[in-house]
């Protein structure tokens, strides 16, 4: 349960609130028992689109509609609930390549239940990530040194001082990474690996 503090700027506290749900990771709603929505985080917004994107040509909305997949679970979730613990069930729902984790718990809230759902993508290992690199991409153990430290935010020269190799032996290892990647600078290739872990 959230408690907020009686104070005066208690308005700013519920806002802050708001503005940290919104900056989770993980897709929160709460919805009726008609599966309504009531309450959504941005990223709820976010990965019902990308699951309905991936398992199929939906149209584009500007409000949030739970994918059928969810609402399915739902249901099956609500027919088998009682009112004793444990009162959550988790899914896992596969759409296109990407697997993604359904939790569902009921609220029991003055004589009505409500379903909090909480929906998250199941994201690659960064072990996982770096082996996909080597063997799909041909990048050698040094190159994928120097690609994690390009994401850390490096610049040519760090990186030959913490890597105790010449600044041209670093640009010689960026040229090849940007072409075993097809990207043309490391801001490409920042975005070519954190697409590879979608």
């Amino acid at each position: 349960m959230v408690y907020l503090k009686r104070r005066e700027n208690r308005h700013n506290e519920l806002e802050l609130y708001l503005l940290a749900l919104d900056n989770l990771e993980q897709g929160i709603a709460i919805c009726d028992e008609n599966f309504k929505l009531l309450i959504y985080n941005a990223q709820m917004l976010y990965l019902c689109k990308k699951f309905r994107r991936a398992s199929s040509k939906a149209r584009k909305r500007r409000k949030l509609l739970l994918p059928r997949e969810l609402v399915k679970k739902l249901a099956e979730y609500k027919e088998g609930l009682s009112m004793e613990p444990p009162n959550k069930k988790v899914f896992k729902l596969v759409s296109g390549r990407n697997e993604f984790f359904l939790i569902i718990k009921s609220i029991f809230y003055h004589g009505s239940i409500y379903f909090l759902i909480l929906f998250n993508e199941k994201r690659m290992r960064e072990e996982d990530l770096w082996m996909r690199v080597r063997r799909e991409y041909k990048v050698t153990e040094r190159e994928l040194e120097i690609i994690n430290l390009v994401r850390r935010g490096l610049t040519n020269r760090d990186i030959s001082n913490m890597l105790k190799i010449a600044p041209a032996t670093v640009k010689t290892h960026l040229r090849n990474i940007f072409k075993k990647t097809s990207s043309s600078n490391r801001t490409e290739l920042i975005g070519f690996i954190d697409d590879l872990k979608e």
